[in-house]
């Protein structure tokens, strides 16, 4: 076992989580291991910079490996608590959060094939990376419980006044402020329900059915906001499959596996 250097390229991280060969088990073969805690600003920032444009992956990278190494990143590796603790400013790790949506949307959402990992079935072949797509809220580490405020920043108990001409410098030197819709989210909780709550406005079976997936493991957390979002994606009239939407009403009562 090794353990890699906390300031390898971003390129060499990629390399670390998708570049290893998936072996007859179907696991990733690799003992190397990257310490996301002696530099978690580090690990928040390539984490936002994968999720953000995840389709760089597949240029590089089988999808077999892409799959096993999204496993990995989500599960075992705990690569992602840097997103959860307070050891890193609140708006970088809000930005890395609400990036998982654009994980669905650009790697999983083009690739996956329809195919619904609750009853293992479908009228196409599963692709690799249907295994993650359906399984990413099952790996991810915290089903709620982190309604935190944000770390207190400089702007924080500044008046409307101030906090306009603050925002107005930022402006003026090229840093936009952040969105008004973007800035209200104050807790990883909230940002997680955001993502899960925008995955299933995806044309896109299994990324929906891995958002009820993570929804119903939520409900135990968030049982009435759950299940509202479950509602109110139900009342735009999806054009689902009769097996999605019997998933919906087992998701919306937190029964998945």
């Amino acid at each position: 076992m090794a353990q890699l250097p906390t300031d390898i390229p971003f390129d060499r991280w990629l390399d670390y989580l998708f570049g290893q060969p998936v072996g007859p088990s179907g696991f990733r073969e690799s003992d190397d291991w990257w310490d996301e805690a002696a530099d978690p600003d580090r690990a928040v920032a390539y984490l936002t910079d994968l999720f953000e444009s995840p389709e760089r992956l597949l240029d590089r990278f089988p999808h077999d490996q892409i799959d096993r190494g999204l496993w990995y990143l989500a599960g075992e590796s705990g690569h992602l608590a840097p997103l959860l603790g307070p050891g890193v400013g609140w708006e970088a790790r809000r930005r890395g959060l609400l990036a998982l949506e654009r994980l669905h949307g650009r790697l999983f959402a083009p690739v996956c094939t329809n195919y619904l990992g609750h009853l293992d079935r479908g009228p196409e072949a599963p692709d690799p990376l249907n295994s993650a797509c359906y399984m990413w809220w099952d790996l991810f580490p915290t089903w709620g419980g982190h309604a935190e405020p944000p770390p207190r920043g400089p702007a924080w108990g500044l008046s409307g006044r101030a906090r306009r001409r603050r925002e107005r410098a930022e402006r003026l030197a090229g840093r936009a402020a952040t969105p008004p819709e973007v800035a209200e989210i104050g807790s990883v909780d909230e940002a997680i329900l955001r993502v899960l709550a925008g995955t299933l406005r995806l044309e896109s079976e299994p990324c929906r059915e891995g958002a009820l997936h993570g929804l119903g493991h939520w409900h135990l957390s968030h049982p009435e906001r759950t299940a509202a979002i479950v509602d109110q994606w139900l009342a735009t009239g999806p054009a689902i499959s009769t097996d999605l939407r019997r998933y919906a009403a087992s998701a919306r009562a937190g029964c998945v596996l």
